[in-house]
């Protein structure tokens, strides 16, 4: 079903035009014969005059007549404000403006945005006609509806010149905004650039007018972080871990005139696989330079690895609720990406200095016996690391060693050894003839412990597996031997 209406908004009484039919031609065919007006000519071909611009709005909608006739209203007071942005003037505007000029992106967005509240804002339009079909489908009823508005030429040129007025006021905040964080990273204080552009941010929030601006100071901030970084300097590679040290990074800019560097950037600190007295933050000082200051860390290892992070605070935007969200996250990821490492050994000159022995010792049918190849070569790691070794006695009861008595640890104290390292290993079985890879496979399990000879405590105690394989049964132990060699390095870190 098809239902026609039009309305002449200029004469004095509403002329109500009704007609029921199965199909748009018999509508038209019906209405041509009853010698009713069919659709106007208006709705395809404005009117013009020298007085007026005229514009047709049409919406095709569910809802009441005059709520889609206010959005044809609102579809022709847009194309309206289409005509005047599309004048040369907007895009001189835009290219004078300094905080928006280089980014195309950015500046549609804004201009659009802009053109959205004109819109609303638009006055001096007038309807002068309006014409609408009414169709069912489905249960739904549906309209169509044509509003013809004309506004005169001297109401679109005060729209025109307030518009333009306000675009360029608004822009010249824009540009106050950020030239003032421009002018913080032009002498070198870039993180107080990067905090001029999130306060001008948060302040555009407060005011709603000015709410559009919001998107363009986080970019301005996100592209300044995107030319962040932080780098190491010259640093040691190791750290005495009753010493202490410090190991140096630096943060600059990178710039079109090159490394710029940035005071004032706040950078914390994480050290991997140790822990200690040592600094979590700095900031970098008038130079860029910013150190990770090391008192004291615990364990004596070979593989530290020192991370240093730029750290700013975006928290406020959080704050504005989680609309606001999406640009805090986008922040934190540019930040994220500012960071640096540094890998680092640690040694101990108070432990070096404690006269260490060693002993190596496996289970076997009759009970415990040495092992001097393993012995020797935990000495060779012992030494590289700058231990102060002494040679195991040999008249000392390994089993005594091994269960740490009394008497046999003040044997050791009396030969002048105040620390020792004891290797256990213990087989996991006989080797096995492994069909995958066709040959014997040893399984076999190896301790360290480190006892203080004095006082019989445990200072350290580790554990690692190792697998032997050979060609033939009684080659694994050789083998096993062989692989300890390079792995109990593990055990001594």
């Amino acid at each position: 079903m098809r239902k026609i209406f039009y309305i002449s908004m200029l004469s004095t009484a509403l002329t109500f035009f009704f007609y029921c039919g199965n199909t748009a031609s018999a509508v038209k065919s019906e209405v041509a014969t009853s010698n009713l007006p069919s659709q106007p000519s208006w709705v395809t071909k404005p009117k013009k005059d020298n007085q007026n611009l005229y514009v047709v709005g049409y919406v095709e909608d569910t809802g009441s007549l005059e709520e889609v006739k206010e959005k044809a209203f609102q579809n022709a007071k847009g194309k309206i404000a289409n005509v005047i942005f599309e004048e040369t003037s907007v895009e001189k505007i835009f290219n004078t403006s300094g905080g928006l000029s280089g980014d195309e992106e950015l500046r549609k967005s804004y201009q659009e945005t802009v053109k959205s509240k004109s819109i609303v804002n638009l006055s001096g339009v007038e309807i002068e006609d309006v014409y609408y079909e009414q169709t069912e489908d489905s249960g739904l009823t549906i309209l169509k509806v044509w509003v013809l508005v004309r506004i005169s030429n001297k109401n679109l040129e005060r729209e025109r010149n307030r518009i333009l007025s306000e675009l360029q006021r608004k822009l010249s905040l824009v540009d106050d905004s950020i030239k003032k964080g421009d002018d913080y990273i032009e002498k070198g204080l870039v993180i107080d650039g990067i905090n001029a552009y999130l306060t001008a941010a948060i302040s555009s929030t407060k005011v709603k007018e000015r709410m559009d601006e919001f998107p363009i100071y986080i970019s301005r901030a996100e592209k300044t972080l995107a030319n962040l970084f932080i780098e190491t300097g010259e640093n040691t590679d190791s750290i005495d871990t009753g010493k202490g040290g410090a190991f140096q990074f630096k943060v600059y800019y990178s710039s079109t005139s090159g490394k710029i560097p940035v005071p004032g950037a706040k950078v914390t600190f994480t050290i991997r696989n140790n822990d200690g007295d040592y600094s979590r933050s700095g900031v970098s000082d008038t130079n860029g330079i910013v150190l990770c200051r090391i008192k004291r860390l615990k364990n004596v290892i070979s593989d530290n690895r020192l991370y240093a992070s730029i750290k700013l605070n975006f928290d406020d935007i959080l704050d504005l609720g989680k609309d606001f969200q999406k640009y805090y996250s986008s922040l934190k990821n540019s930040e994220e990406r500012i960071s640096a490492y540094i890998d680092f050994k640690t040694i101990s000159s108070e432990k070096l200095n404690i006269p260490t022995s060693v002993i190596a010792m496996i289970q076997s049918d009759n009970g415990l016996k040495r092992l001097p190849n393993l012995t020797s070569e935990a000495q060779s790691h012992l030494l590289k690391k700058g231990y102060k070794v002494i040679k195991f006695p040999e008249k000392i009861s390994l089993e005594q060693v091994y269960e740490a008595s009394q008497s046999a640890l003040e044997k050791l104290s009396e030969s002048g050894i105040k620390r020792v390292f004891v290797l256990y290993v213990n087989s996991e079985g006989e080797p096995k003839y492994n069909e995958e890879i066709g040959r014997y496979l040893g399984i076999y399990s190896v301790s360290a412990q480190l006892i203080d000879t004095s006082t019989g405590e445990i200072l350290s105690a580790k554990n690692i597996k190792i697998n032997a394989t050979s060609r033939n049964k009684n080659g694994v132990f050789d083998s096993f031997i062989k692989a300890a060699g390079a792995q109990i390095q593990k055990l001594f870190d």
